[in-house]
């Protein structure tokens, strides 16, 4: 009796492999869509964080902290007091496939009090306080942009939300 041996034929093997490919060529897209997206959740996610992390900060020392969005790099957290003063934290992220829009223009600080509350003007330079920050990227195909809202909008709160909402038709996801 002969016995059949075990395992895959060439032809067996080939046509794994190109099923295999085309279903990989088939997915990419969607793979590409999600790391955009992914980045610009990331990046959103961060600015937002910093300013709550600088609204505790200002909480914590009972006293004012900025908050500033670096061009193109990340974001710090200082304390303005020229006794005390110095970066408290800073972060940066990566910005070569995610644009940072900080609104109104050219703004690019946000003070707390000592109490927790947003100030504007800003103290230490009477400049116009950011209100919010759109963050996108527009290599990716099909993203979702978002945006982080700060500010007496919120009750001086921050949120990230989707700008393609509005906060009366869809509250859990929509700005304000």
């Amino acid at each position: 009796m002969a016995r059949r041996s075990r395992g895959f034929t060439l032809v067996e093997l080939m046509i794994g492999l190109a099923i295999l490919a085309i279903l990989m060529l088939l997915a990419a897209p969607t793979f590409s869509t999600m790391r955009g997206n992914a980045r610009i959740r990331n990046t959103a996610e961060s600015i937002a964080n910093g300013m709550r992390l600088a609204q505790v900060e200002a909480l914590r020392r009972n006293r004012a902290v900025e908050f500033q969005i670096v061009p193109a790099t990340g974001w710090r957290i200082f304390d303005p007091d020229p006794a005390v003063g110095g970066q408290v934290q800073a972060e940066t992220f990566d910005v070569t496939n995610v644009v940072v829009d900080v609104n109104p223009p050219g703004a690019t600080m946000l003070t707390w009090s000592g109490i927790g509350a947003y100030v504007d003007p800003n103290p230490s330079d009477a400049s116009a306080p950011v209100t919010f920050v759109n963050v996108s990227s527009p290599a990716t195909p099909n993203q979702k942009d978002l945006r982080i809202v700060v500010g007496p909008a919120l009750g001086q709160g921050v949120r990230v939300c989707d700008p393609d909402y509005s906060v009366v038709a869809q509250p859990a996801f929509g700005c304000p």
